[in-house]
């Protein structure tokens, strides 16, 4: 029994010491807060001058829509051109879909192609990188102080241009965190781009280049096999049906020449380019067929992206109001003071 009753005092006295602890520092934390309504207001007054100069942040959003051709009907054409022994390539819908095609619109190569496009703004036409450096602010690591406000891109290369280089990196590695890109949905197979900048126009102009970008590059990555096989089988087309031409007349002038029709060894001469001629329009035949065939495939294949809807002024704009600022401001202001307070008695016991 006395051990019992020795172990029941034991924690009555913990509990009581715990009670006492969180009396002791309640009481301490209250005495201090006129210290923390003025660390509350001082902040709060540092949140409303923030909001005050703070810029706003101006989203861009696009909608577009890749087309996924069913691989079965290429096959069908392919299945056709084949037997005139056309190669017809194959369809390349896999390269660039879904996930890939996201990838390439974020990739360096498309964005410098954006930032290199010349556009017209009020009545103006400037290289997309410049109107870049004339409206934002940002400094190169490494380089001057306003160095990159000052320089001026063209679009002819510059090798070996370190400064160049530099900034235009610092530019693409800014506009690829500024832009989201995903689906819509899981199971759509539509693509929201989305730009985040301090500057409304270029925002706007940007996302839409770039989606131009990406259209033109994909459109020809996906058609150029068979572009090559329709110029190919166009130029033979017309060498062949210039043979034909050259042919007719062959025969028309051996036939002039003819004066005396009763003797058969001059008329091997019109009898061969006759030959000729009928081997040549049977080629031209095949050649027309395949030719027709190339185009309805590579009309087939383009347009490979439909834009859906476009970004239109006003733009969504997000910015700090001062009430946000000055409840936030002074709301992390009252927690690092409280903060403070708690280390410095823990330190001084």
């Amino acid at each position: 029994m006395n051990k019992e009753n020795q172990m029941s005092n034991q924690n009555d006295v913990t509990l009581y010491d715990v009670k006492l602890i969180f009396k002791n520092w309640f009481h301490y934390l209250f005495s201090k807060w006129h210290v923390f309504v003025l660390v509350g207001l001082f902040c709060g007054a540092l949140g409303v001058l923030y909001a005050a100069f703070d810029k706003p942040v101006y989203t861009a959003e696009l909608t577009f829509t890749s087309e996924n051709e069913a691989s079965g009907n290429f096959s069908a054409y392919a299945g056709i051109a084949a037997q005139f022994g056309l190669d017809m390539g194959g369809s390349s819908n896999s390269a660039f879909e879904g996930e890939n095609l996201m990838y390439l619109m974020r990739s360096r190569k498309l964005i410098e192609k954006t930032l290199f496009s010349t556009v017209e703004i009020n009545k103006e036409n400037i290289l997309l990188i410049n109107y870049y450096l004339r409206v934002h602010d940002f400094e190169v690591p490494g380089n001057k102080t306003g160095m990159a406000r000052k320089m001026t891109f063209t679009n002819v290369k510059e090798p070996n241009n370190r400064n160049r280089d530099s900034v235009l990196q610092v530019i693409c590695k800014n506009i690829d965190k500024a832009l989201d890109i995903q689906k819509a949905d899981k199971k759509t197979d539509i693509i929201v781009v989305r730009l985040k900048d301090t500057h409304e126009l270029f925002a706007k102009i940007f996302v839409e280049e770039l989606v131009n970008k990406v259209i033109q590059y994909y459109t020809d990555y996906k058609v150029r096999k068979i572009k090559q096989n329709v110029g190919i089988l166009q130029r033979q087309t017309d060498s062949v049906r210039n043979l034909i031409s050259g042919n007719i007349i062959d025969i028309a002038v051996s036939s002039d020449l003819n004066v005396n029709p009763t003797r058969q060894i001059v008329r091997t001469g019109v009898q061969r380019k006759q030959v000729d001629a009928q081997v040549n329009s049977s080629l031209y035949t095949e050649l027309v067929k395949n030719l027709e065939l190339s185009k309805l495939a590579l009309l087939k294949e383009t347009p490979l992206i439909q834009i859906i809807d476009t970004p239109m002024f006003p733009l969504e704009k997000k910015k700090m109001g001062w009430l946000k600022g000055f409840v936030l401001f002074g709301f992390m202001g009252v927690l690092f003071s409280f903060a403070f307070f708690i280390v410095k008695r823990i330190l001084q016991t």
